[in-house]
């Protein structure tokens, strides 16, 4: 069955700004999510469409045959209208699609990211702003637009909030974007905009225990049933449902609870927004590796080391130098010894190690044989250290800078340091490069023509007639 297009609400809603129901997060995301159309830019549409082809990329590198991949297909395979992009199923409704892609999107850590106060995956929205596009019969143009404002509002809250040392996920602040890109793609109005925002954060309030200890299948999943109730709450409020008020500054709201801010609206953060285009998107870091954000540096030096010769059996130790953010989110104690391959992937020193002594760094080094390898831990026990060095924390606009020194047993050394490693904000990856990833990922799927297709329905996406119907139908595998 086909939705019938989303159209306005017949009774206008309460104004949610009203009295003791202002929130100034509310409005400045209602505002900017609604704010007049105007055309992208060539430079944000192009940089646009490359996050919606490394994003789509990433979802047909999930491939069949993993665990969590398998469990997606079966939970959203209703024989319906709504492609799970790189399969033969297809779910019933949309916002079932859009967590089915968005959990294949971010299922091999292979997707952007962006480091604010924050850490989150942007790209992350991507599905559900697609969907909510389409609900609509909108043109491309629409969904990039929505895409670029959820980029926009998510980023920008990741810089002024961070909910995961009081125990709360960074997917609250992704939904924030995602609730604004949808509403921008389905086109309620700033009231209903509002209210968008009040269900989606009232509603949906996700807990860091995902990310503690060992890393379960869920974590592909946190962010995409984030994603689907930001759609869902954006329906909700154009059907002209009502949220509560003050959702971020209210006593019971957000900010008291997640960030421990007392209540009120002379309290709250500012969320520092545009008043027009869209400009944060081209500096989400774009990975050209399988693994963590922050361990792209260490990964690229590694690589180099071996393509400078570094043998495993010549190595005596491995020192990691990392700046203290790396260390805290990819070097701590529970990524000494990874025993999935979610933990694996957000390792340091097991994605480091598995380079020097594999030589390569692929999806595949993330399978079990690899991660659970014997030799591969007794590697890591014996001979690698993770070291702190204040000097390295360039952060998200250096691309986390590394310093990775291999002694070897003769007493030589060598050693290789990278700052801006490919894909960050200020070595941006190649048009060339950024095919030949989604090349690689889309031999993975079950396309017969490997993906060729998709990457021509997502570059089409940016000319004019551009479509979502036409880059669903190449996403459609045969059965």
């Amino acid at each position: 069955m086909i939705e019938e297009p989303m159209s306005p609400s017949p009774q206008p809603p309460s104004d949610p700004a009203d009295g003791d129901h202002a929130d100034p997060w509310s409005a400045a995301i209602a505002a900017y999510a609604t704010r007049p159309p105007e055309p992208m830019p060539a430079a944000l549409t192009r940089a646009t469409v490359d996050r919606v082809a490394d994003a789509v990329g990433c979802a047909l590198g999930a491939g069949a045959e993993d665990p969590a991949p398998r469990s997606v297909h079966r939970f959203a395979d209703h024989g319906g209208d709504h492609p799970v992009w790189g399969t033969p199923y297809a779910a019933a409704d949309p916002a079932t699609a859009a967590l089915a892609n968005a959990a294949l999107v971010r299922y091999l850590d292979a997707n952007d990211a962006y480091h604010g106060i924050e850490p989150i995956h942007p790209s992350d929205v991507i599905p559900a702003v697609l969907a909510a596009a389409r609900l609509g019969d909108a043109p491309a143009t629409t969904a990039l637009d929505g895409i670029a404002t959820a980029y926009e509002v998510a980023m920008t809250a990741a810089d002024a909030i961070a909910p995961t040392p009081r125990g709360f996920d960074h997917v609250n602040v992704t939904m924030l974007g995602a609730v604004a890109g949808c509403a921008r793609a389905i086109g309620p109005s700033t009231a209903q905009a509002t209210h968008a925002v009040a269900i989606a954060v009232t509603s949906h309030v996700a807990l860091r225990q995902t990310r503690t200890g060992r890393i379960s299948m869920w974590k592909a999943f946190a962010a995409a049933d984030a994603c689907r109730h930001a759609l869902e709450s954006a329906r909700l409020a154009a059907a002209g449902v009502e949220g509560p008020g003050q959702p971020f500054v209210g006593t019971a709201g957000l900010f008291p609870l997640a960030l421990g801010i007392p209540a009120g609206v002379g309290e709250a953060p500012v969320l520092r927004l545009p008043p027009t285009t869209p400009e944060r998107l081209p500096n989400s870091q774009v990975k050209p590796y399988p693994c963590g954000s922050t361990i792209q540096a260490p990964a690229h030096a590694a690589l180099r080391l071996v393509e400078r010769g570094v043998a495993a059996r010549d190595i005596a130790r491995v020192d990691i130098h990392v700046g203290p953010e790396t260390r805290s989110l990819h070097a701590g104690p529970d990524k000494l010894h990874p025993r999935t391959r979610e933990t694996a992937d957000h390792s340091v020193p097991f994605v480091v190690a598995c380079i020097l002594t594999h030589g390569e760094l692929s999806i595949a080094s993330f399978a079990d044989e690899i991660v659970h390898d014997a030799e591969l831990h007794a590697f890591l026990e014996h001979r690698v250290r993770v070291l702190d060095d204040p000097a390295l924390d360039g952060g998200h606009d250096r691309g986390f800078p590394t310093r990775v020194e291999v002694i070897r047993h003769d007493g030589s050394s060598v050693r290789e340091e990278v700052a801006d490693p490919p894909g960050a904000p200020r070595s941006p990856l190649s048009p060339e490069t950024l095919r030949r990833k989604f090349e690689d990922l889309g031999r993975r799927s079950a396309l017969a023509d490997g993906g060729a297709a998709a990457w021509e329905a997502v570059r089409a996406l940016g000319e004019p007639g551009g479509r979502i119907e036409a880059l669903e139908r190449a996403l459609r595998a045969p059965r």
